[in-house]
């Protein structure tokens, strides 16, 4: 018997029966974990492992995102924000850093993470916790849909919590969880790492996920396809000699997405003589969660109107960003 006391009687009857020791799920924080490990973190991304866009920015501008699923706000400083890999505490292997060459003197400077569906968390008490540093000592603040709560940041490394009760109720699409520096006329250096919100009172340790499963949840609201350089990346169809209609097809998204071609003329395809002909437009239609068409228009007619053509990558710099973030 799982999860119960079970007496297990040995075949050999001269032998004493064996009791098995009761099995009883774990709790954390006084929350009953089920038999299955993983997703205590409803923070997605905050080992920070996962950069899509790139691992720097130079100049932030207005709810910029950077770092997958965190954005940051520096409407009226000069800042930059990287992916840092060294100077980290000790099992840390990623952190963000955010830094601010110049001071701004509006209120809007923030880390922010969305988290969709906070119905779940209804009426919970959580806690959030993350590794800190600062090139100077500062007072910065968490920031839960409006409710504020100050930690302090020195010049080393350390752990900071916060106990938060979460609303009743349904609030709207998402609950806005901010990191918030506040507004003075100094520059600085903030590196923070291992962000994690969860159910309890107590932060534990972080919940370091495997990339794959990290990289999937990040996907559910943006992802960017780099094509592979000089390789066939769509089959389809011409549907008149200087277009090809293609089917593409990408990690279900939590709403239809928003489409976008890169450089559209990183795309070709090939003439009956197998000379690559580059792209010039590339139109998107027919979205829904999972797929949506492009038609890629040619520079010169080229293809026979009802044949099958392929699109390829001529190098690296293709691309198509499908982004439904919150």
């Amino acid at each position: 018997s799982f999860n119960g006391t079970a007496n297990i009687t040995v075949v050999d009857s001269t032998k004493a029966p064996l009791v098995s020791p009761a099995l009883v799920n774990p709790t954390i924080n006084g929350v009953a974990q089920s038999g299955y490990t993983g997703f205590k973190n409803y923070i997605i991304n905050g080992g920070f492992d996962v950069w899509q866009r790139g691992t720097s920015f130079t100049p932030i501008a207005a709810q910029q995102y950077t770092a997958d699923r965190f954005l940051v706000e520096d409407r009226d400083g000069t800042s930059t924000v990287s992916k840092i890999t060294t100077g980290l505490p000790d099992g840390v292997a990623y952190g963000f850093k955010w830094s601010r060459t110049a001071p701004g003197t509006n209120s809007h400077q923030y880390i922010a993470h969305r988290i969709e569906y906070q119905r779940i968390l209804s009426g919970k008490t959580v806690v959030i916790s993350m590794m800190v540093k600062n090139s100077v000592d500062r007072t910065c603040k968490f920031s839960m849909n409006g409710t504020t709560y100050d930690f302090e940041t020195t010049t080393s490394w350390t752990k900071v919590s916060q106990v938060h009760t979460f609303p009743a109720g349904d609030i709207g699409a998402y609950y806005d969880i901010r990191i918030d520096v506040k507004t003075d006329t100094a520059n600085f250096d903030l590196e923070i790492a291992q962000v994690q919100l969860e159910q309890g009172s107590v932060a534990t340790p972080f919940e370091q996920r495997p990339y794959g499963l990290e990289l999937s949840l990040c996907q559910r609201y943006y992802e960017k396809l780099h094509l592979a350089a000089a390789g066939v990346v769509y089959s389809g169809q011409a549907i008149s000699t200087n277009a090809v209609a293609c089917l593409i097809e990408f990690v279900e998204k939590r709403v239809a997405p928003s489409i976008s071609v890169g450089v559209v003329t990183n795309f070709a395809t090939l003439n009956a003589s197998g000379t690559p002909i580059t792209c010039n437009n590339g139109a998107v239609s027919s979205i829904n969660f999972a797929k949506a068409h492009i038609t890629f228009t040619l520079s010169t007619a080229s293809v026979v109107a009802g044949n099958a053509s392929l699109i390829y990558a001529l190098n690296s710099g293709a691309s198509i960003v499908i982004d439904a973030e919150l």
